[in-house]
Formats: structure tokens, C-alpha cells, sequence
């Protein structure tokens, strides 16, 4: 392949048409195939979101979308699509990504406003109260677990951990919380209302719920359901159609010990 089809100083030397059109960056698109271009493209742009504020005291995208800019505006959209690491051409692939991208947000937002109005009462245990002190010893505990959690990465980067060993390291974490959840509040009720309250609101997260109590969750939705599941088998005489497929919903008993 000649050097001024995807070099641009190959090209610059060849002649000034082959510099107007060469492709000496990879389409947008290609980030998504390439981790490594994904990297430095969210390193650039994150950048030039900064950078954008300072010096013009708007948002990188409004001043791409702006139709009116200054000289000093247009020279900076210049440079940042000569320095972005990949093309934001219209090509076609990357319209059709950007089209992608626009209907995933959307669906982005309905999950988190539905994740918004979810009541994660299913979840409690029934006449299990507690007081202020309980929850605020609790919630202290659950704030040390979350924080050393976040860490997790960090800690096998620096020790250099396999995957394997960095599940072992998690795992021992959420058992010594567990341990200490236990040794202040025996009550599995009580302890698992307190968790919920306490990460299944708008600013916490369901997460540290499941990994702390998640067992205590699901026995409390099987209470509530009679002690049974449905799911739904693949029968050529059922009645629900997906994908071409019938299935039938089935329902189990579980009977807790």
C-alpha cells in the first residue's frame, strides 16, 4: 500500500489532492473493534472537554455543533479534528454507529428512570425494625466494604493480581464485612432492612445489597411469592411466541429449610 494512502507526510509530499483525502487516521467506528484506539480516543476527548471550558467557557459539543464561530473557535475545531486519534468523518460506518449510539442512550435512560421508581421493598423482611444507632453503626461498616471495593483494582495493579486471585481478594472482603455486619447486628432481618435502607436509594447502589445479603433478598422474595418461581420452557404447544419459538410458563415449589 503506498505510504501517501494513510500517511499524511507520505501524502504531503506526493502532491496537495493526496494530502486533501488521505485516511491517515482510523474511522471512528474502529474504536469500538480496537481497545486501544477506544482508550486514547476517551483520553483525547476528555481533554478537550477540559481545555474547552477554560478557554472558551462552553462545552466541547456545543462548540462542534456552533455555526457562528471566532477565529480563535475555528483554529481550535481545526486542530482538534487534526489531533483527534481517529476520523469523525460522515463516513458511513460512522453515521450508522452514531445512530447506534443514540438509540442505546435512549435506552440507557428508560432503564435508569425505571431503575429510578423501583421499589425495592420486595426485598425486606417484614416487622424488623431498628434503631438510629444500629443504622449508623451499620452504615459506617457498609462505607468501609464499599471503599475497599472501589479499591479492588487499584490493589491488583499494584500487586499485580490474575483474575483469579483478584476474585479471591474481593471475595475475602465481602465475608470479613459480612463477619463484622454479623457481630453488630445478629438479627438477619434487622441487618438486611439496614443494607437496603441504607444502599438501595437514589444516590446508593443495589449492588452492595446483593453482596452483602443477597441470600437474606431472596428468601424474602420467595416468602412473598408462596414459595414458589415461574419461568418459562421451550414447548412446541405453549402459548407465549418469541423469536420464532413457543414456550409455556412453568411454576416451582421451593420449600425453605
Amino acid at each position: 500500500m503506498p505510504k501517501r494512502w494513510y500517511s499524511y507526510h507520505g501524502a504531503a509530499e506526493s502532491s496537495r489532492m493526496d494530502a486533501e483525502i488521505v485516511a491517515d487516521h482510523k474511522p471512528y467506528f474502529m474504536t469500538y473493534r480496537y481497545p486501544v484506539e477506544r482508550r486514547q480516543y476517551n483520553a483525547f476527548i476528555k481533554r478537550c472537554k477540559f481545555d474547552c471550558i477554560w478557554k472558551f467557557g462552553i462545552p466541547l459539543e456545543e462548540l462542534l455543533n456552533k455555526t457562528d464561530r471566532t477565529e480563535d473557535e475555528e483554529n481550535y475545531v481545526y486542530w482538534f479534528r487534526r489531533n483527534c486519534p481517529v476520523s469523525l468523518g460522515n463516513c458511513t460506518m460512522n453515521r450508522l454507529c452514531r445512530i447506534v449510539e443514540q438509540e442505546l442512550a435512549k435506552v440507557k435512560d428508560t432503564w435508569k428512570q425505571k431503575g429510578k421508581s423501583f421499589n425495592y421493598a420486595v426485598y425486606r423482611s417484614s416487622r424488623a425494625s431498628y434503631t438510629a444507632v444500629q443504622f449508623a453503626t451499620i452504615s459506617k461498616i457498609i462505607s468501609n466494604y464499599d471503599a475497599e471495593i472501589k479499591n479492588v483494582p487499584s490493589y491488583a495493579k499494584a500487586f499485580k493480581l490474575d483474575d483469579a486471585a483478584t476474585a479471591e481478594y474481593k471475595a475475602s472482603l465481602t465475608q470479613l464485612a459480612k463477619e463484622e455486619l454479623y457481630c453488630n447486628c445478629p438479627s438477619i432481618d434487622v441487618l438486611c432492612n439496614i443494607i437496603l435502607d441504607g444502599t438501595c436509594n437514589s444516590s446508593g447502589s443495589s449492588s452492595l445489597a446483593w453482596s452483602l445479603c443477597g441470600d437474606i433478598m431472596i428468601r424474602n422474595l420467595l416468602r412473598r411469592s408462596g414459595e414458589t418461581i415461574t419461568y418459562y420452557e421451550k414447548d412446541d404447544a405453549g402459548s407465549i411466541d418469541y423469536l420464532g419459538m413457543r414456550f409455556s410458563a412453568k411454576t416451582y415449589e421451593i420449600k425453605e429449610e
